[in-house]
């Protein structure tokens, strides 16, 4: 369970295939759009976003917020199961809240890395594999997600392959509508971003002890 949140963001995974695009093979507008994205993913900091979480085998939508104060995230989730995911660096501390227990684990989701780095370089963790603009300015493009080679021991070039990451973007003004996560071993998951409002945040939202808050 508390993987499933984990795996959110966004960041929940399928197998990379032969047929991934080579970043220096991306078209003009492709590079653009990659650009636009992570400039989008980096200005997300000191905000608050309202979100809608729809899960595969779930009739139910959640509702929560999430708060960005890079390096660190906190997803905040209302009823039908409410819980409060506080992430810093590679340390997360999930509480349940109908149970009211708090569980401390690691993390390594390459995806959720997106979200908490301050400058994003997305081809150290992704490649692309599918791009599409409507007339409408309607933009979808699939990533295929793996460990951050950037950060890749030289002498080992292996690379863990972690999952299909979908975007829905508008581009002009060029924002993000939704964010889909595709596995087969986790299903998909789909996080549709509501609002997203700049605010300034204290950092003691990333305390523990803010966990004992009632959920808004």
């Amino acid at each position: 369970m508390i993987f499933r949140y984990v795996m959110m963001l966004c960041m929940v995974y399928a197998m990379l295939n032969p047929y991934l695009v080579i970043a220096n093979t991306y078209t003009a507008e492709q590079k653009n759009v990659i650009a636009q994205l992570e400039a989008y993913i980096d200005g997300l900091n000191n905000v608050y976003i309202r979100f809608e979480q729809e899960v595969s085998g779930q009739d139910t939508l959640r509702n929560g917020y999430l708060l960005i104060k890079k390096p660190k995230m906190k997803w905040v989730y209302g009823p039908p199961i409410p819980s409060i995911l506080i992430m810093k660096g590679n340390d997360v501390t999930f509480y349940d809240v109908d149970l009211d227990e708090i569980s401390y684990v690691k993390n390594d989701n390459p995806i959720i890395s997106m979200f908490t780095q301050k400058k994003l370089k997305l081809a150290c963790i992704a490649s692309l594999i599918d791009y599409k603009l409507d007339d409408l300015g309607k933009i979808e493009a699939s990533f295929a997600i793996h460990d951050d080679i950037c950060q890749k021991d030289k002498k080992n070039e292996t690379s863990r392959e972690n999952g299909i990451l979908t975007i829905q973007a508008v581009q002009k003004p060029f924002y993000v509508q939704s964010i889909a996560i595709s596995s087969a071993d986790q299903g998909d998951m789909t996080i549709f971003l509501k609002s997203v409002k700049k605010q300034n945040i204290s950092d003691e939202e990333f305390m523990d002890t803010s966990i004992l808050r009632p959920i808004s």
